[in-house]
């Protein structure tokens, strides 16, 4: 549903788009991001919460960091990386997924899914990346 509206809208972001996240259930499983106009920053708007592999602190304290910020440099570059390659090209991506990390405490927490990546331009210049995860069942 998420990749025909980009289809539609021909990859323009939207208000509705936040909206049509929620009603079909993605939008505690999104990340969205946005490079203001004129800038490199590439900054959270909305960090789900189904996205809570850094914590429920994490989850309230994203909005308004840079992607970069993640608690984890090296998955937050990749994180990063990935959106920005979306935006540059300008085309969905999507890929398997496996990530692996020991918390603070030593636990190690892995999760398998699949993310759709989504690059969206606005009218006013900005730049937005989404990016859904959907997790995957074991085999």
């Amino acid at each position: 549903p998420l990749l025909e509206a980009w289809e539609e809208s021909g990859g323009v972001w939207q208000p509705d788009v936040f909206h049509r996240l929620r009603e079909e259930g993605l939008l505690e499983r999104a990340v969205i991001a946005r490079i203001p106009y004129r800038t490199s920053r590439l900054v959270i708007e909305h960090w789900g919460k189904k996205r809570d592999l850094f914590g429920p602190d994490w989850i309230r304290r994203a909005p308004g960091l840079d992607i970069e910020a993640q608690p984890y440099p090296r998955l937050a570059a990749w994180v990063a990386a990935g959106m920005r390659e979306s935006i540059a090209n300008d085309e969905p991506w999507l890929e398997a997924v496996q990530v692996q990390i020991r918390t603070t405490t030593g636990r190690v927490r892995r999760r398998r899914y699949d993310r759709l990546l989504l690059p969206w331009s606005s009218p006013d210049g900005d730049a937005f990346a989404t990016t859904i995860n959907i997790p995957r069942t074991r085999n």
